[in-house]
């Protein structure tokens, strides 16, 4: 299946909960995911795409790291990590500036595949069509944290 990473929609009580107790994120995750589809809102998933867009992102100094947490925890299915309401605000704002044009003029598939950027072989291989999975994992990155930071919220990243 390979390391996937997604953004999940939590509300600030939530989060409180996930740091004091992070056995409770599994129950946390399923209610927001209910709550997500309820309300139709927009999809945190990014698959495998998140290093590439972690290295789009660096190559243009745009101030946000996907990978980055401000509190990881590990768990069975690997690590999990939050974003308080400010980080969460922060990010969809500096991403909601940035176009994606300005990553893709750093696409750079020989040196995402020298190093290693993963999913790895897809860099070179699929050359253009790797960009358009980019460009739109990257808007639906936006549109989410948009949705997140428009109605206060936090978020809570699962990786593995």
């Amino acid at each position: 299946m390979g390391m996937v990473m997604s953004f999940h929609r939590v509300t600030p009580d939530e989060l409180a909960r996930v740091v004091e107790d992070p056995g409770c994120v599994d129950d946390i995750l399923e209610a927001a995911g209910e709550r997500a589809q309820a309300d139709g809102s927009p999809d945190g998933d990014l698959d495998k795409s998140w290093a590439g867009l972690d290295f789009l992102l660096a190559a243009a100094d745009v101030p946000v790291d996907i990978e980055d947490g401000v509190m990881d925890y590990l768990d069975d299915d690997g690590t999990v990590s939050v974003w308080d309401a400010t980080k969460v605000a922060e990010a969809a704002r500096v991403l909601r500036s940035t176009p994606f044009g300005e990553l893709a003029r750093h696409h750079d598939p020989a040196r995402m595949t020298e190093l290693d950027i993963y999913p790895g072989i897809i860099w070179v291989r699929d050359g253009d069509e790797a960009l358009d999975w980019l460009r739109e994992c990257y808007e639906a990155l936006v549109a989410f944290l948009d949705d997140a930071a428009s109605r206060g919220c936090a978020v809570v990243k699962t990786f593995g």
